[in-house]
């Protein structure tokens, strides 16, 4: 049974593996603009977090709304809140915040250009860094002021979700990393944006396909379910991450050589 002071184990793993690895990274370099360009990114994700929320509500609405929910009858409403209508709201304007916002700081800080190489990456684990800070910490309360919650979450689930973390943050350097290529286009046909949005919602999207397909057939055994979605998922990260850097950033370097 999952605790409180497990997921507190998790979190502080991960980050203090993520600082290790990126202090090992930039231990030559200047670690004052590379410590900005890490806040740049915890603050980047946090900011798409909380512009998403308002507009994730309305369109979840909208949904129930359309699907007949009867917001007086909690029950038609907890019936409907899985229907693919609903929650494909989330990978959809998850992408779109999240990448948009990256392009955002990646176009407005001249920093991050400075190194091609520690720019992207610094700016993907300070992404992910705010992003396990604050799931993390919103489990860790909600357990917290809630102990009966516990009984629910099994270890095996706990390590499943450190391994997601590790997969997201390979996922988010990857994608500073393509978001980063998208600088030298010209919006709107900035290909490289439009790719990390696709990958963005691809992944997010292949967790709810996984429970719609995967949740009928093994009911509630969580456990049968969940570590093959994060190999799954792993798998098309460990892609995603391949296809940029040793395709795609080759092909834009090309092109700008022929260009």
């Amino acid at each position: 049974m999952a605790t409180v002071e497990q997921l507190v184990v998790i979190m502080l793993s991960l980050l203090v593996g993520i600082s290790a690895f990126w202090l090992f990274t930039v231990r030559n370099s200047d670690k004052r603009m590379f410590g900005k360009i890490f806040a740049l990114g915890a603050l980047g994700w946090t900011g798409a977090f909380l512009l998403r929320l308002v507009p994730l509500s309305i369109m979840q609405v909208v949904a129930l709304l359309y699907l007949g929910a009867d917001f007086s009858d909690p029950h038609s409403v907890a019936r409907l809140a899985g229907h693919p209508l609903v929650t494909i709201w989330g990978p959809i304007l998850a992408a779109l915040f999240e990448e948009g916002t990256r392009y955002f700081i990646v176009l407005k800080h001249d920093p991050i250009e400075h190194d091609t190489r520690l720019g992207p990456l610094t700016l993907g684990l300070g992404w992910s860094t705010a992003e396990i800070m604050i799931i993390y910490g919103l489990t860790i309360l909600g357990l917290a002021l809630n102990p009966q919650l516990q009984q629910f979450s099994d270890w095996s689930l706990v390590l499943a979700g450190g391994f997601e973390r590790l997969s997201a943050t390979t996922l988010h350097v990857a994608l500073s990393f393509l978001v980063f290529q998208a600088k030298q286009e010209q919006f709107p046909q900035t290909i490289s944006l439009w790719l990390a949005m696709f990958f963005h919602f691809t992944i997010n999207a292949l967790i709810i396909a996984w429970q719609l397909v995967a949740g009928p057939i093994l009911g509630e055994d969580q456990l049968a379910s969940i570590w093959p979605l994060e190999f799954a998922i792993a798998i098309v990260v460990i892609g995603v991450l391949a296809f940029t850097i040793w395709f795609w950033i080759p092909r834009k370097k090309r092109s700008i050589i022929t260009s």
